[in-house]
């Protein structure tokens, strides 16, 4: 066979290869952006499919938006994303009143919180933002004030045979339709922690059960036995910080995965006495891939026990392996 035939069947062989790993890569990156596998399932695939796509997507990593009242502390959320030690990212932060449907498309991910007022008009935003393919972490009781023009949705908008009870203020309606919020997120609020009870001090308030392996990157590193705090808590940078979480419940006909509950190890009573149970959801994920999550507290507000081999003994502090955990999972 002459050299140039020999040469050509060579070349011919690479392109065919070539071929193939574009279409490999094209595959892995379709299926990385839905969600069906994350990009850390394959040693090296972030650092490819994260510069390619936020370049193609012309779209920022992260976008904190906050309000002027609930649960939540936005600035320690985005300095905790600036420690090198967890994360290293900058995060971008903006109020809630300047967002727009377009704001929210130049990001990649979206964490929600100390935003308790908030308009329908607002839900929707968010709404569209998943429906578009958005990655959003929702938390506390963001949302769960209405404005002065919104309308709740009841149950008997939906079945005239049904009572008149609010579904929450996280089910909507907005003239003849229906702004169902709380599918997105795959809980139905009751209230908080502190506005049901009161909170004064540190306080451990039960048990933090993790979803049955315990190996949810959402949560993975985290100690066993560890509580969930409310009241007030004085941080390592002598700042007083109110710790609050909402109470809430996962509708049956809502898919959703629980990551992390509450074990309250008794009946916990409403305001009215009526009990809402021993197990409350805290962390919980739904939508395709687990793009949407909801943390009952906001992750910056957590608090565990850990070993300071200085003073010999159990002490209170962050638990920031949160952080770090939700950047991996929802950035890689």
């Amino acid at each position: 066979m002459p050299d140039y035939e020999k040469t050509k069947m060579v070349l011919g062989d690479i392109w065919h290869i070539v071929l193939l790993i574009v279409l490999v890569g094209i595959v892995l990156g379709v299926i990385t952006w839905v969600g069906l596998i994350r990009c850390n399932s394959l040693p090296g695939w972030c650092e490819i499919y994260d510069p390619i796509y936020l370049s193609l997507t012309g779209k920022r990593e992260i976008l904190i938006v906050h309000g002027d009242d609930g649960i939540g502390d936005p600035q320690l959320l985005a300095a905790k994303l600036r420690d090198p030690k967890l994360v290293g990212v900058v995060a971008d932060i903006t109020h809630i009143s300047r967002i727009r449907q377009g704001n929210l498309q130049s990001y990649d991910l979206v964490i929600v919180e100390k935003a308790k007022t908030m308009s329908t008009e607002q839900l929707k935003y968010f709404i569209d933002f998943v429906d578009a393919g958005g990655k959003l972490i929702w938390t506390g009781d963001a949302g769960t004030k209405l404005s002065s023009d919104d309308e709740l949705l009841f149950k008997d908008d939906l079945d005239v045979n049904a009572a008149h009870n609010a579904l929450g203020p996280w089910a909507r309606k907005q003239g003849k339709n229906t702004v169902r919020f709380d599918s997105v997120i795959s809980v139905q609020y009751k209230g908080s922690y502190c506005e049901i009870k009161g909170c004064s001090g540190e306080i451990p308030i039960g048990l933090l059960q993790p979803e049955t392996t315990g190996n949810h990157q959402l949560i993975y590193g985290m100690a066993e036995n560890q509580q969930l705090y409310a009241g007030t808590y004085l941080g390592q940078d002598s700042v007083a910080r109110q710790l609050d979480f909402a109470i809430v419940e996962e509708p049956e006909s809502i898919g959703s995965k629980r990551i992390l509950t509450l074990d309250y190890a008794t009946q916990f009573k409403d305001k009215n006495g009526k009990e809402l149970g021993r197990y409350f959801p805290i962390i919980v994920t739904g939508g395709l891939g687990e793009k949407v999550a909801y943390f009952a507290q906001p992750p910056e507000l957590f608090l565990g026990t850990y070993w300071n081999y200085e003073t010999g003994k159990n002490e209170i502090g962050p638990m920031n392996l949160l952080i770090a955990n939700l950047y991996k999972f929802y950035r890689k």
